[in-house]
């Protein structure tokens, strides 16, 4: 209900569907859907975390280095590139440069996938 709260002052919300992406409920992670019918509320939870698993187990056929296995932990779980700078205590063009170098150990259809969530 948190989230139907932060919604309801949204004036969009009135009647239709609000989507939040990766979020922190209490057992874990989730893309969440609220729709609302005008007679009820309806919520959709999509878990992350099992996702999120393969996806970093996936990257450990790959040689990366420590740090890169480190932003991509950040990177799977959803962390845009300013978070991962402050988390990391590094400069964007090191971010970029560490993200650049990964994606050339990538198969190209993993590093466009990765990069098309605007990383």
């Amino acid at each position: 209900m948190n989230l139907y709260d932060k919604s309801a002052s949204f004036p969009t919300f009135a009647e239709g569907i609000q989507f939040f992406q990766s979020q922190v409920l209490d057992h874990g992670v989730y893309d969440v859907a609220l729709i609302n019918d005008k007679d009820r509320i309806t919520s959709i939870l999509y878990p992350l975390d099992e996702k999120h698993q393969d996806e970093l187990n996936l990257l450990k056929s790959y040689a990366l280095s420590t740090r890169e296995k480190e932003i991509m932990r950040y990177v799977v779980l959803g962390a845009n590139n300013n978070s991962i700078c402050k988390k990391l205590e590094i400069t964007r063009a090191t971010l970029k440069t560490h993200l650049n170098n990964i994606y050339k150990k990538l198969p190209n259809s993993m590093a466009e996938r990765f990069k098309k969530r605007g990383i």
